[in-house]
């Protein structure tokens, strides 16, 4: 056996643990033996001798592009290490490296829980034990089966706080965003990133935290769009702010308004990362910044996240070793895989949440409809995304400030099977809830007919114009005396 206290400076002989040894040794690709390590690290379950360990395995690779735990392991005075420990296949690798982590996890686990029962005094349950037992290692902690179903015992009514999907028509088909993992496809710039902002913005008026991945642009980009967005509250300001009306005449106290409104009922409740402070390459990395996030809100407000945007995915970054990736099908599984599970049970807390993620499937394509969208997207969207919207627009729509949503796939099978347009300011990044397709049809329609009733006047002065005609008009020269016929044709 071993215990954690091996941070002291004796000189005792230490023993290595043969399962991390076997993990150190496995003929497997720099890359995953890399990622491991990291996963480990992250984990926080290794005692001092693994982590040098792992510092030393990092070195060689990074010096001799070769790796040697046996070396290792006698530079550190283990001796007594076995010859010839075969480690893991890589078929089998990642799965060995999870069944370590929980080992090791549920190890440390029975020694904190001994040490707390020990200051226990008077059969005094502390804070401290409770939080030991239910937060940090609840992950591992079985629940018996009798308890389980006794929870059913008592139905409880759904949620009527639900993040609003800023649609009118899709919050009355889906009744909110879905928690889950949704993802919102589309051409590139064609309002992708409207839509999920709008959704964040509403999730964060409501006392939602939210936690926003800026992949596509900067994280004061995404501030902008945002008072903009909020300036657009007409209940509030008196008109209207967009950063790009700064080369002319603005209204700097009605702008001074907008920014403290939103910094004191709507700063607390947000977070943005973008890649100026983080590179994603990984999902621990991912991983890190979900959990920083999740304890800067826990601080501030007493819960922690209720929603997590990426947008813009297709900027996503997947860092193999020294191998980066640039192929998005292998990008999405690497991290749609993790997402999902994220917005099942975030942190390991149970808590269920909307992960909302924004792509570009195709790049080249401005507008897909309905049918060719679903033909074409990405296999592995498809396959492991919950729910799939879709954002279009074309000419004509950007000309009438308009965006046309579908919702191609959802959990419980419910979807809209044609696309439906919405008011859509550009300009501010508003989507403007009350709009439904009836009153949407009815302004294109309006729109068509007076184009067709133009179209016919015009045709009709054509034809007028084109009429032919015959004037004969007679000229008198009267300085020779002579007569001129003129014919106009």
């Amino acid at each position: 056996m071993f215990n954690k206290k091996t941070k002291n400076s004796n000189k005792k002989k230490q023993s290595l643990n043969l399962e991390f040894f076997k993990l150190m040794n496995s003929n497997v690709q720099f890359s995953d033996l890399k990622s491991a390590i990291h996963q480990l690290q992250n984990m926080d379950v290794l005692l001092l001798e693994e982590q040098i360990f792992c510092s030393k395995i990092l070195e060689q690779i990074e010096m001799n592009n070769k790796t040697d735990a046996y070396v290792i392991a006698k530079e550190m005075e283990f001796d007594d290490i076995p010859d010839n420990i075969k480690g893991y296949e890589e078929a089998e690798y990642f799965n060995q490296v999870d069944a370590f982590i929980k080992k090791r996890k549920t190890f440390f686990y029975e020694v904190d829980c001994a040490k707390a029962v020990e200051k226990v005094e008077k059969n005094n349950i502390t804070k401290e034990i409770t939080n030991l037992v239910f937060e940090r290692y609840s992950s591992i902690i079985d629940i018996p089966e009798e308890d389980c179903y006794k929870s059913l015992e008592k139905l409880e009514e759904p949620s009527k706080e639900e993040i609003s999907t800023t649609i009118k028509l899709v919050d009355e088909t889906l009744g909110g965003l879905p928690n889950g993992l949704t993802v919102i496809v589309g051409g590139e710039g064609i309002g992708k990133s409207v839509w999920a902002l709008n959704i964040g913005y509403q999730a964060i008026t409501t006392n939602k935290n939210v936690l926003y991945f800026a992949l596509g642009c900067s994280e004061e980009n995404v501030y902008q769009r945002l008072l903009e967005r909020h300036s657009c509250n007409k209940d509030k300001f008196e008109k209207e702010f967009c950063f790009e009306d700064l080369v002319n005449d603005y209204d700097v106290t009605n702008y001074k308004v907008i920014y403290n409104d939103f910094k004191n009922t709507c700063l607390g409740n947000l977070i943005i990362f973008d890649e100026k402070q983080f590179l994603i390459s990984t999902h621990y990395n991912l991983q890190k910044l979900i959990v920083e996030a999740q304890k800067r809100f826990i601080q501030n407000t007493g819960n922690g996240i209720d929603l997590i945007i990426l947008d813009d995915f297709s900027y996503m970054k997947l860092d193999k070793g020294r191998q980066c990736i640039t192929n998005q099908e292998v990008i999405v599984n690497e991290y749609f895989n993790y997402l999902r599970d994220q917005s099942k049970n975030l942190l390991g807390t149970k808590k269920k949440i909307p992960i909302l993620v924004t792509i570009s499937p195709n790049k080249n394509a401005k507008y897909m409809d309905v049918g060719q969208l679903y033909n074409n997207t990405v296999g592995t969207i498809r396959l492991l995304a919950d729910n799939i919207f879709i954002a279009n627009s074309n000419l004509t729509l950007q000309e009438n400030n308009m965006l046309a949503i579908g919702v191609l796939q959802t959990f419980n099978g419910k979807v809209l099977k044609e696309e439906h347009s919405i008011k859509c300011n550009y300009k501010q990044w508003y989507l403007q809830y009350e709009e439904d397709e009836k009153s949407t049809k009815q302004r294109l329609t309006e729109k068509t007919e007076e184009v067709d009733t133009l179209t016919k006047e015009l045709e009709e002065l054509k034809e007028d114009f084109s009429r032919e005609f015959s004037v004969e008009e007679t000229v008198a020269n009267t300085e020779n005396n002579e007569i001129i016929k003129l014919n106009f044709n």
